[in-house]
């Protein structure tokens, strides 16, 4: 039995914990290729109109799962990543959006994750769809949920000879090199080193950032990526916000990020991306970004 998983949204975050349940369950996984021109252009045609950069990609991703003929594809319902906090709205859609946009897909296995990632309820529910049993998904599960919590106490690796930048936004913008021209390349080829909100993990409330409680994940994600010092005890250099046109979550949030740096007086870059973002303008923000960090460091140590 083959299942596509793809390589978009939530698989930046929980990817290697649906990879490994599924194959402990016995199934073929099938990666869709990772996120190239042919699949955004793919994914922007078929998506419904007003869908966000995220969607389209991974509508370009399911399409190219289609293609390798896979039996199944694993697109999780995600409503709610802790129990007091929210993904975003379409995330919870997203089985009705993909299959509104292409009727002729593959079955969709969408287990609803609504209080907890690791909640092995949704998992279950799955594997007895395919057949397995319930002492087949509980070793599975378990094996999976060892594996993504190990990847979550990785750390970046972190030079005090180097200035770091902190990337914040949501994984599938972050972590994918293709959306975001490969961002972090281009900070390390200028001498900095990044990190990102995955590589922070979560904070339960950003109470100097938020007025009230922020019941958005990667609100929290961000907040803690912020106000987390670094290894060394020092402040990044400064930060990069990535969002994507129309989102939002992040049209909130990025106010309140935006104000907390400034207050701190730490250099701040909001980028937006979409499909018709090109790759020299958003280098040469980049660059002016840069710059003026270096000229700040300068004259302070003037």
């Amino acid at each position: 039995m083959k299942i596509g998983l793809p390589r978009a949204m939530h698989f930046y975050s929980y990817g290697i914990l649906w990879y490994t349940f599924l194959e402990k369950l016995g199934a073929q996984v099938i990666l869709s290729d990772l996120s190239n021109r042919e699949i955004l252009d793919c994914g922007a045609k078929k998506m419904v109109d007003g869908a966000c950069l995220p969607l389209k990609i991974l509508r370009g991703h399911v399409e190219n799962l289609k293609e390798k003929g896979v039996d199944y594809i694993f697109l999780p319902r995600v409503v709610k990543l802790t129990p007091a906090t929210f993904a975003c709205p379409k995330s919870a859609g997203l089985p009705e959006l993909i299959f509104q946009t292409g009727r002729d897909l593959p079955p969709l296995l969408s287990p609803v994750i609504e209080e907890n990632v690791a909640d092995p309820a949704p998992y279950y529910e799955t594997a007895h769809k395919l057949g397995a049993s319930k002492k087949q998904a509980q070793k599975a599960f378990a094996l999976a949920l060892r594996k993504w919590s190990l990847q979550q106490k990785e750390k970046p690796l972190s030079s005090k000879e180097q200035k770091t930048i902190g990337i914040l936004g949501h994984t599938y913008l972050t972590e994918d090199p293709f959306i975001n021209f490969h961002l972090a390349e281009k900070l390390q080829a200028r001498g900095y080193q990044t990190f990102t909100s995955r590589q922070q993990h979560q904070l339960l409330q950003g109470e100097e950032i938020y007025p009230k409680f922020m019941f958005w994940q990667s609100g929290h994600d961000m907040a803690y990526a912020m106000q987390r010092p670094l290894d060394d005890g020092q402040k990044a250099a400064g930060y990069i916000l990535l969002s994507a046109f129309g989102c939002g979550p992040d049209s909130y949030i990025e106010t309140y990020c935006r104000e907390f740096l400034q207050k701190k007086e730490i250099p701040y870059l909001a980028l937006t991306l979409d499909e018709q973002t090109g790759e020299a303008g958003f280098e040469t923000r980049i660059e002016a970004f840069l710059d003026m960090i270096e000229r700040r460091e300068r004259r302070a140590g003037a």
